[in-house]
């Protein structure tokens, strides 16, 4: 059984995914918008300091995002907040905190991420 397996939730796998498999940091990772994530092409758009670069998702990934993306509308379907990654306390709050960093962070560290 692998890393994603053993992660819980639908965001913490895609969270894992995107650092483990395609190497975003944590705040990376925070700061990704819905808008960010081209389901159709199979890419998302991320943010480096002064520039944007295109993550071109593999199959795994992009599947985690379509399974997460559902997840997240069946949880909080008239949610506008913008970012990619929300949490109970965060989807109904657009002014608020993101998605927190340290979500599936323990597992990683298991790995030895």
């Amino acid at each position: 059984m692998g890393i994603i397996d053993r992660t819980p939730s639908p965001a913490d796998k895609l969270i894992v995914a995107l650092v483990a498999l395609h190497a975003l940091g944590s705040n990376d990772v925070t700061q990704l918008l819905t808008s960010n994530l081209n389901v159709s092409r199979g890419h998302l758009t991320g943010r480096r300091p002064g520039r944007f670069h295109t993550i071109y998702l593999d199959q795994l990934t992009h599947e985690l995002a379509l399974t997460w993306l559902r997840d997240r509308h069946r949880r909080w379907p008239t949610s506008a907040n913008p970012h990619l990654l929300v949490s109970q306390v965060t989807a109904m709050d657009n002014d608020g905190p993101v998605h927190s960093p340290h979500h599936g962070q323990p597992d990683l560290q298991e790995a030895g991420g």
